[in-house]
């Protein structure tokens, strides 16, 4: 099991994601999940704008291995 951590800004957050998609394409015999609880109780920046930036479409892409 892989798991990604998804902290910072947009930025931070697009690679994350795109690194997210790469780790689940090379590694499709193993569960990788992503994990945003690290947002809690973060202060910096505007906490996790993925859906708000790029529409909805973009947060449901992720949406099925979230904090498993």
């Amino acid at each position: 099991m892989k798991i990604v951590n998804i902290l910072g800004g947009l930025g931070n957050l697009m690679f994350v994601c795109v690194m997210y998609l790469a780790l689940k394409k090379t590694h499709s015999d193993e569960e990788v999940c992503q994990c945003r609880i690290s947002y809690k109780g973060y202060p910096m920046h505007n906490g996790y704008e993925l859906g708000n930036v790029f529409g909805a479409d973009a947060q449901r892409l992720f949406y099925d291995s979230w904090q498993r």
